[in-house]
């Protein structure tokens, strides 16, 4: 029941994180039953490349990354300038006191404040939120995969094809090495020792991304088949704004009106009572 159920790369993973969640304690954390292994295993091999491509978040996952490392250096760079401003001001206000030391040994010195250990207490506390922050965001990162990261945990190596370029191998640099790999076809000289990558999957989104949000693009995706009903249901308001031809318009009515592809899209009665209000 489990190929049956499954029908794309993101429910794969999903049930994957889901098992994690809830953490089999006769299990190491992280790992994956035997049964689940063996299933997921043999679904794989049934995806194609556009869907392996659509919905492998290893590249989004590194932007991210990277992203956040830049910031957390931004960061330091900012608190380092906030540090140095500090320290030239109060070696400033140092100067202007030495005038005024004379008059100040005179006076009684001034009772210290008695505010350390709520200080030291609010410190405390703020520390133990941080580190509880950053405990809570290693734990949902340990319980979230990549294709990338589930194909090298079962050991998955078919289709040849598909594998190495999700892994991000390089293309085989001779014949011999070609028949190794178990790649089908011919070796392609010209691919020799580039890095595998599955080809950008021509989607709505990309499509839109790139050509714009104009009645050309959308037309283009409705003549191509390129737009599924819940990509339609959910850019109404785009398609009318960006002036579709009346041969499309109709395409679209006569959708929203088909029984058999309203149950199919699989589509909760919300979604349409929200494209209905937009």
């Amino acid at each position: 029941y489990f190929c049956a159920a499954v029908q794309l790369p993101s429910d794969w993973i999903e049930i994957a994180e889901i098992y994690v969640a809830f953490h089999d304690k006769s299990i190491a954390s992280g790992s994956l039953p035997t049964a689940l292994r063996k299933a997921m295993a043999a679904k794989f091999p049934e995806f194609d490349a556009y869907q392996l491509a659509k919905y492998n978040k290893d590249t989004s996952k590194k932007k991210k990354a990277m992203k956040k490392k830049r910031g957390a250096s931004d960061k330091n760079d900012k608190s380092s300038n906030d540090k140095k401003k500090s320290n030239d001001k109060s070696s400033n206000d140092k100067k202007k006191s030495i005038s005024s030391d004379d008059a100040a040994k005179k006076k009684p010195p001034a009772p210290a404040p008695s505010s350390s250990s709520e200080d030291s207490d609010s410190d405390s506390e703020g520390s133990v939120v941080e580190d509880e922050t950053s405990e809570t965001e290693e734990e949902l990162e340990r319980q979230t995969f990549t294709l990338k990261q589930l194909i090298r945990k079962m050991h998955i190596s078919e289709p040849a094809e598909h594998v190495m370029c999700l892994v991000g191998k390089k293309y085989p640099e001779d014949p011999e090495a070609f028949r190794r790999t178990r790649l089908s076809g011919i070796w392609d000289q010209d691919r020799a020792g580039k890095r595998m990558k599955l080809p950008t999957p021509l989607t709505w989104e990309t499509e839109v991304s790139t050509r714009g949000n104009k009645s050309a693009t959308w037309e283009k995706l409705i003549d191509q088949s390129k737009l599924p009903f819940m990509a339609m249901l959910r850019n109404l308001r785009n398609l009318i704004y960006a002036g579709i031809s009346q041969k499309h318009h109709q395409w679209v009515l006569k959708r929203l009106q088909d029984e058999r592809a309203v149950v199919n899209s699989k589509q909760f009665p919300f979604r349409f009572f929200s494209a209905y209000e937009v």
